[in-house]
């Protein structure tokens, strides 16, 4: 459960927690038998919160909402949400404890959605375990329609997710089984629209539900780059050096790809020169992950033309595995990035004239936990 410190209610009746403003919370109290009603009075609060209940009945025991499975699978039958339009605001969150037992199909989402009719159509950004027989987190937009792999998750384990929203995109988060602190696993970079539905909908796999929570973050969160390490806005020159957290993602567009001869190098967990990693992306659009060692270049993963003008890149960077995406497609990751764990520092650079244009570089911390201490 996500346990804040003692609270106090407002005069405009939203809970304040160590900075935290919220708007909804329910923790699932009192136990009741299936099917609960419609709408649903949050304990302790404030809000209330809609339960769809089209195929299968919810019912709460042992503090948990207990998520039935779907005889015949749709989405949006089972769901919960807010029913209030939050308009967009950098810091605005919606949090829950997920557990769900299935290692095939499609389970539950936690989602901002344009919409309270359900459809997925309508996720703005969504958050959620999608088995697939092997277990997967995915994050998936309305802006863009694209779907991005992220980490695996193992069924039957108890999940904190959120989704803090940002002016433009948002922060995708979880805690639990192997990720012990909370981990920063996307960052939304589109997503605009202005007024939004907080939601959790299950699909086809039964579970639990707790500590459904919408709140406003104090800062940081309230500036959509308040938590980045270092941001760096704009065209970036060559020879910018930048620094990042040793576990970290670094994002930048690729605006304009080099010309003939030329490469796009960022550097990143640089020991000295001669020792550190390096994306290199040359005019045809190819990708390679290299490893300098002791002055010697190695070749780590490969991607053929998969980079095209204005493509967003992103490195999730996180102990021994560097995860690439490719305009927030997920390409596959390298697994043995043993060597520079611990360096933390990063350089734009060309190898001459006409080496491409990189904007809006950022470095965010993979681990968060130090602005998230009054959610634990």
């Amino acid at each position: 459960m996500l346990l804040p410190l003692a609270s106090s209610l407002n005069p405009l009746g939203r809970g304040r927690v160590a900075g935290l403003i919220y708007l909804l919370r329910d923790e699932f109290t009192t136990a009741a038998a299936a099917p609960l009603a419609s709408p649903r009075t949050c304990e302790p609060g404030p809000g209330s919160l809609t339960l769809v209940q089209n195929d299968g009945q919810f019912s709460i025991s042992a503090g948990k909402l207990l998520v039935p499975s779907q005889a015949t699978p749709v989405h949006g039958d089972v769901r919960v949400y807010d029913n209030t339009s939050r308009s967009r605001l950098a810091g605005r969150a919606v949090f829950a404890t997920a557990n769900f037992n299935s290692v095939t199909g499609k389970s539950a989402y936690l989602n901002w959605t344009s919409s309270s009719s359900g459809s997925p159509t309508a996720w703005e950004m969504n958050l959620g375990f999608y088995p697939g027989g092997h277990g997967r987190l995915i994050a998936t937009t309305l802006n863009g329609n694209y779907v991005v792999d992220l980490e695996a998750i193992v069924a039957g384990v108890d999940y904190q997710l959120g989704i803090v929203q940002r002016g433009s995109g948002g922060f995708a988060l979880i805690k639990g089984g192997a990720f012990t602190n909370w981990t920063l696993v996307w960052v939304f970079s589109a997503e605009t629209l202005p007024n939004l539905f907080p939601q959790f909908t299950a699909y086809e796999s039964a579970g639990t539900l707790d500590d459904f929570r919408v709140l406003d973050l104090p800062p940081p969160w309230n500036d959509d780059y308040g938590i980045a390490t270092q941001r760096l806005s704009g065209s970036v020159p060559v020879g910018t050096a930048f620094t990042h957290t040793a576990n970290c993602l670094i994002e930048w567009t690729q605006t304009t790809l080099p010309t003939a001869g030329t490469y796009t190098d960022v550097f990143f967990r640089q020991q000295d020169v001669n020792n550190r990693w390096l994306v290199e992306i040359d005019s045809a659009g190819n990708f390679d992950l290299l490893e300098r060692i002791g002055g010697s270049y190695f070749g780590r993963l490969s991607f053929g033309g998969a980079v095209g003008t204005g493509h967003r890149i992103v490195l999730v960077v996180d102990g021994t595995t560097i995860r690439p995406y490719i305009n927030n497609v997920a390409k596959t990751p390298y697994t043995s990035a043993t060597n520079f764990q611990t360096a933390t520092s990063g350089l734009r650079r060309a190898v001459s004239v006409g080496g491409g244009t990189v904007t809006n570089l950022v470095a965010w911390p993979r681990d968060p936990s130090a602005y998230l201490t009054a959610l634990n």
